[in-house]
């Protein structure tokens, strides 16, 4: 809703009663009139100095087909680097891992699909497994709109970083890629999911369809053929921190008057 005052509402409700006395048969009638006036406000918390208490839950999903094979390993290694240097952040820090090709594939911690145990998540990451011929990251994205176990602490922020070389490589219309896309883009938003891409950035094909994801949930692009350690070290960790820094929140403010006749 936006934020400001909006129309006032009145409704009224009336009733009646009826007594003796010794010298009258009084009747009374009583009306009141309740008039509710709603505002939205915009309180910006946001902090600069401290991170301490506020939680991210970051889900890596990897294309894991067989063109990623010459980048999947320079992959492996900045997600290593990256997570590592996360753990000198004062936030707590779940990870996720999702591999996918024709298919995607899960990973489970202990029953989760989320680690706090980075080593626990570097083993996972380094035993990911080339599978599938082509590639389509919206199945993984609608699964972690839906079905994902992300925490409900009070500030925790979500994330997801897509790494891939090519654009979404399936057997259908531009149209159909395209209502596909803004589907996904709208469980994203819905979900809360902050969507960046690591991905050939040159590629017009794969610009134009992953541009929606990131624009639309206020995430991150990087150029997977540069030597993006530095960026994935510096930017997007600064662009996670940021985000769970970021304390935003909206109020609805309700105000009853009454007035009794």
């Amino acid at each position: 809703e936006p934020v400001g005052v909006q129309k006032q509402s009145t409704v009224s409700y009336e009733t009646s009663g009826e007594y003796e006395t010794k010298s009258a048969t009084i009747t009374e009638k009583e009306r009141v009139e309740k008039t509710t006036t709603v505002e939205v406000i915009k309180v910006d918390n946001s902090t600069t100095t401290t991170t301490q208490g506020n939680n991210a839950d970051i889900v890596f999903i990897i294309d894991t087909s067989g063109s990623m094979y010459y980048d999947i390993e320079g992959v492996k290694n900045n997600v290593t680097n990256f997570v590592s240097g996360l753990n000198q952040e004062s936030i707590t820090t779940r990870l996720g891992l999702i591999g996918y090709g024709t298919d995607f594939t899960t990973t489970s911690f202990n029953g989760s699909y989320f680690t706090t145990d980075t080593a626990e998540f570097i083993t996972a990451l380094e035993q990911l497994d080339y599978e599938g011929a082509s590639e389509d990251p919206r199945s993984p994205l609608n699964f972690i709109a839906s079905d994902y176990d992300w925490s409900t602490n009070i500030g925790s922020k979500r994330f997801a970083v897509v790494f891939t070389d090519e654009d979404i490589d399936i057997w259908d219309s531009d149209e159909v890629v395209a209502q596909g896309i803004a589907e996904a883009v709208a469980n994203l938003k819905k979900a809360n999911i902050a969507t960046s891409f690591v991905y050939d950035t040159n590629h017009s094909e794969a610009v134009n369809e992953f541009t929606p994801f990131v624009d639309g949930t206020g995430g991150f692009a990087v150029d997977i053929n540069q030597d993006y350690a530095e960026i994935m070290s510096n930017q997007l960790g600064k662009w996670v921190i940021t985000n769970v820094n970021s304390d935003v929140r909206y109020y609805k403010v309700i105000k009853d008057d009454y007035r009794i006749f």
